[in-house]
């Protein structure tokens, strides 16, 4: 099957990007990895480099490498079948040199949204590794968002 220049052009402009996104955190700034429901805008606003939780996930399926982030889920004893757009993103964190693309770095911040249960409880996991603050996002006039976590 013939690939479309555009699909082409697409993911090595994404490869490039995240090649980037990755010089910057090594360069000592802060990652930002977010669930899609959060505003991207607050981090483009601040120049804070981000991965959309959701998007990592894909490349990591793209590699065909799902099955083994899934399985590292089992091994510390977490489900591997519940909102694997998000679980498969934190289970890389778990081996991160073997990654797509050199791996997700660590994060410092995490965003992700609180109002699903499961959504937040993957979050809260993240925000339980040392030197990384989960901030619970709620689309809810009237709400705030208090960081969990991390030092």
């Amino acid at each position: 099957m013939k690939r479309l220049a555009t699909a082409t052009e697409a993911s090595r402009y994404q490869r490039e990007w995240f090649a980037g996104l990755r010089a910057r955190v090594a360069g000592g700034e802060p990652l930002a990895v977010v669930n899609a429901d959060v505003p991207h805008e607050i981090f483009r606003a601040m120049d804070i480099p981000y991965v959309v939780s959701q998007w990592w996930a894909s490349v990591i399926a793209a590699k065909q490498r799902s099955g083994h982030y899934l399985e590292l889920l089992r091994q510390r004893g977490l489900p591997d079948h519940s909102e694997q757009y998000n679980a498969l993103t934190l289970a890389s964190a778990l081996d991160p040199d073997e990654g797509p693309w050199g791996g997700l770095p660590k994060p410092a911040i995490v965003v992700g949204d609180a109002s699903g249960d499961v959504t937040r409880k993957i979050f809260d996991l993240w925000g339980r590794e040392p030197g990384v603050t989960f901030y619970p996002w709620r689309a809810r006039p009237g709400t705030r968002c208090r960081p969990t976590g991390g030092s």
